[in-house]
């Protein structure tokens, strides 16, 4: 599995007073404090008074046009970099039932998981729901966009996934939607 952090990021020279570069965080660290990891990919990470966070978002992103399928996970990404687990921030997301059914009874969710070495669903914890479908936006073609804060660390040595679950029920019409789960990286 390639790692989102070797994609290409530069290596920044330290600046007088601004960021310091090492294979290891400084023992004191005060609250906005960056830092170049040289062994972690040359990411630049912030501390943010608790725990060192990478200064860079990742996200995993998409769009279902038309969908009429079951429920099912639709997106995700696995990690397996080493020293670092996953702080999930937010998910957001714009959804529309174009054609169908659309009530009460029959409509769209969307959930964030991490899930376990196996990757399934029964072997995994739901980390945040959206609201439904029918109750942000009900009646046909009415798009409406939400973020929804997840603020969730995620350990990859027991949980090496995320994924982003499509929850459909009863007879919800045809979807439409876009989303983003956006995450950073916490040095371990």
């Amino acid at each position: 599995m390639s790692s989102p952090l070797a994609a290409g990021i530069p290596s920044w020279a330290a600046a007088s007073g601004g960021i310091t570069r090492g294979a290891s965080f400084p023992g004191s660290p005060s609250t906005g404090d960056l830092y170049q990891r040289s062994d972690l990919d040359e990411q630049i990470f912030v501390y943010d008074g608790t725990r060192w966070v990478t200064t860079q978002k990742f996200a995993v992103a998409g769009m279902k046009q038309d969908y009429t399928g079951s429920s099912a996970f639709i997106d995700g990404a696995g990690f397996d970099e080493s020293g670092l687990d996953v702080y999930l921030v937010d998910m957001s997301y714009a959804w529309a039932v174009n054609s169908g059914t659309h009530d009460a009874s029959n409509y769209w969710e969307l959930e964030t998981w991490e899930l376990d070495a196996n990757g399934s669903g029964g072997a995994g914890t739901e980390l945040a729901s959206s609201g439904t479908s029918h109750a942000e936006a009900a009646g046909l073609n009415n798009y409406t966009g939400l973020n929804v804060a997840v603020d969730t660390v995620v350990d990859v040595s027991t949980d090496p996934a995320i994924a982003l679950f499509l929850r459909k029920t009863g007879s919800a019409g045809t979807l439409r939607m876009t989303y983003k789960l956006t995450y950073r990286f916490i040095a371990t």
